[in-house]
């Protein structure tokens, strides 16, 4: 399994691009070859598997409408996004044909919810086999059960239920990617308490993403991470918290990384000497791909493209200028861009 790094912006761009109910077929396929050769080399989703074929990766932004379009014309659809959650169930039934569904996206206002009748619906994800699960509402830990033996790829908007610590009572054995958003210090709390059971709950996940997750000074998540047999055997760790202090941070430079390639640290509290921690951890330096918000400074990035010699691409976030070329040249990247990349995201 390959993980990389994302750049929204250019994926809006390719999204804008998408059929319309005029689209003829022929520009269908040229659009969808164009979208896979780029999403190659940018995934839309941060840590999503694999190298995409042609059609999966113009499906991965389709609709309910588009998806009937392109089953009409003759395509397979394995990536669907809904709108809203409550109507999840008659747009599921709308469609002729989920043969092939291998993920759905339900996004939408935050504090939507999946309404009772719509558990039903992840029945019948159930059993399609379905392996990616990406929710902004909050389904009960009863409703997503049908899901557990065979779910990939989790993502979630925490926000009433379930908990943190209801999700991982019992184990997912298929779950490789897990991504937690919203949670509050409760939830993290929680999670920090499962982690030393987490290896044995969650025995092939290899990529974990912690979206503005309020790791604040109370909760011992970043603490606990050093001694976590789980974490260590990540291949992938995001962490996007702005509340996080410099200091706390310095437990990731203690964790004895094994497999980690990917990371990514969305924290506009990142400074030169949270580089020069990361920099001296043995664990760390097979690190390919990295994000991290340019506060961390032109040294702090400088020193880790000097201890990290297998680092392929950079990911700066809130730099001074949207310029890939300005951001090359502040940072002094320009010898690094002839063994990798610079994405500039605006995050602020």
């Amino acid at each position: 399994m390959q993980y990389g790094l994302d750049d929204e912006y250019t994926w809006y761009e390719w999204a804008e691009a998408l059929p319309t109910e005029e689209t003829p077929s022929p520009e269908l396929h040229a659009i969808a070859a164009g979208f896979a050769a780029h999403a190659r080399h940018c995934l839309p989703t941060w840590c999503h598997a694999g190298a995409l074929s042609p059609l999966a990766a113009l499906a991965r932004a389709f609709g309910p409408r588009e998806a009937g379009l392109a089953q009409a014309q003759g395509l397979q659809v394995s990536h669907l996004r809904f709108l809203a959650a409550p109507q999840l169930t008659e747009q599921l039934a709308a469609l002729p044909d989920l043969t092939g569904l291998e993920g759905v996206e339900v996004s939408g206002d935050e504090g939507s919810k999946l309404a009772p009748k719509e558990s039903a619906a992840l029945v019948q994800l159930a059993k399609l086999g379905l392996r990616e699960l990406d929710l902004e509402g909050v389904p009960s830990s009863k409703d997503i059960e049908p899901l557990r033996p065979t779910l990939a790829r989790l993502s979630l908007l925490l926000q009433d239920k379930p908990r943190a610590t209801e999700l991982f009572e019992r184990p997912w054995p298929a779950l490789r990617e897990l991504r937690l958003e919203r949670g509050n210090a409760t939830d993290m709390a929680g999670l920090a308490a499962l982690l030393p059971a987490m290896y044995e709950r969650l025995p092939a996940c290899e990529a974990l993403d912690l979206f503005e997750t309020s790791i604040t000074k109370k909760v011992p998540l970043l603490e606990a991470m050093p001694s976590s047999p789980w974490i260590a055997q990540l291949v992938a760790l995001r962490i996007s918290d702005h509340d996080v202090p410099p200091d706390r941070l310095m437990h990731l430079a203690q964790v004895p990384f094994q497999r980690l390639r990917h990371l990514g640290l969305g924290i506009s509290q990142a400074r030169p000497q949270l580089a020069n921690a990361l920099a001296s951890s043995p664990s760390l330096s097979a690190v390919e791909t990295l994000q991290i918000h340019a506060k961390v400074g032109k040294a702090g990035l400088q020193c880790l493209i000097e201890a990290w010699p297998h680092l392929r691409r950079i990911a700066v976030w809130d730099p001074p200028t949207e310029s890939v070329d300005e951001v090359i040249e502040t940072f002094g990247l320009r010898p690094f861009v002839a063994r990798g990349g610079v994405v500039v995201r605006r995050v602020s």
